[in-house]
């Protein structure tokens, strides 16, 4: 599994992550792919909060 925490408003009072998985052998060779992409998805999530306030 790869994951990685996600941004969650001041007020919440648990950490969120989100997180693939797989075949151990795939997650490995497309790691830095899969990491990008989350880390893109944790990005536009933390755009949308700062456009909510």
């Amino acid at each position: 599994m790869i994951s990685v925490l996600i941004p969650v408003p001041e007020r919440h009072h648990r950490l969120l992550g989100i997180g693939l998985h797989g075949p151990t052998s795939r997650m490995t060779r497309r790691k830095e792919e899969l990491s990008g992409l989350l880390h893109e998805t944790v990005g536009e999530r933390r755009a949308q909060m700062s456009v909510g306030r």
